[in-house]
């Protein structure tokens, strides 16, 4: 694991990074972070609505100098201990954002510190972008899934874990995919020399029923074969050697043989 990844998961002292790119899952690391806290409710209720006005107290009014009765804010001395309690949780809450915020992110946020719920909201939007731009999200998934095909020279693993990742995509989206689309779609855009193996999987196999994993495990048995098939075709896809280049370089080395000379060839 590098820095990089050991900062965007977090520890138990540490709250997870916010890398651009990563929100879905640093929010998910982020709420594990602090559903750890004793205090988690309050910290969530923070997060989430805020918090409450500051407490305040009451000063007696004097009558003798026509000053009436007023309220004043709280010094935290003052505070009840529900108030220190809430109190307390909105400054971790605060603080808990702002070390997982990575400078370039923290300076599009900072004229929003008045509270860990601005922030929080503010985050979401900066990351997440406006309902237009999720629809071009959504747009771009499915646009993905329509055109994922196999790389040349990747190995079933590699397709399998690329695809899966696509449809990880697509639930975030909320997108559903049945059994039936996602095994024809993963199928049919294998390389061609896996088309025999897919169609025997086509005809014995009922594919609404069969999920994406039992259906790599099966073609997984293959690919030892299909690589030798795949290596055949690429060793006949080498070009001829030119005849008369070879004649050329035999004569010569018959040459150099006899004479002991370099050949000089017109």
């Amino acid at each position: 694991m590098n820095s990089r990844e050991a900062l965007a998961i977090g520890s138990d002292q540490k709250p997870p990074v916010l890398f651009r790119g990563e929100y879905p899952q640093w929010h998910e690391r982020f709420m594990n972070f602090i559903e750890a806290k004793t205090n988690y409710e309050a910290i969530y209720k923070c997060l989430t609505e805020g918090p409450p006005d500051w407490p305040m107290k009451v000063v007696p009014g004097n009558p003798a100098e026509e000053r009436p009765e007023r309220q004043i804010r709280k010094s935290i001395g003052d505070f009840t201990k529900d108030e220190k309690d809430t109190y307390d949780a909105e400054k971790l809450a605060k603080s808990y954002l702002l070390q997982s915020l990575p400078n370039d992110i923290y300076a599009c946020i900072d004229n929003f510190k008045e509270s860990s719920k601005k922030i929080w909201d503010q985050i979401e939007k900066m990351i997440m972008g406006s309902h237009i731009n999720s629809q071009l999200k959504v747009t771009n998934c499915i646009t993905r899934y329509d055109g994922f095909k196999a790389r040349k020279g990747e190995t079933l693993t590699e397709t399998y874990e690329r695809f899966n990742m696509l449809l990880n995509d697509l639930q975030k989206n909320k997108i559903t995919k049945t059994n039936t689309e996602n095994n024809i779609n993963f199928m049919n855009n294998l390389q061609p020399e896996w088309k025999p193996f897919v169609s025997h999987i086509r005809h014995t196999q009922t594919l609404e029923k069969l999920y994406l994993h039992e259906l790599y495990e099966m073609l997984l048995q293959d690919e030892e074969e299909v690589m030798e098939l795949i290596g055949n075709q690429k060793a006949e896809e080498k070009p001829a050697a030119d005849p008369l280049a070879l004649v050329s370089e035999r004569r010569g080395k018959s040459v150099s043989r006899s004479s002991g000379k370099v050949p000089v060839l017109s």
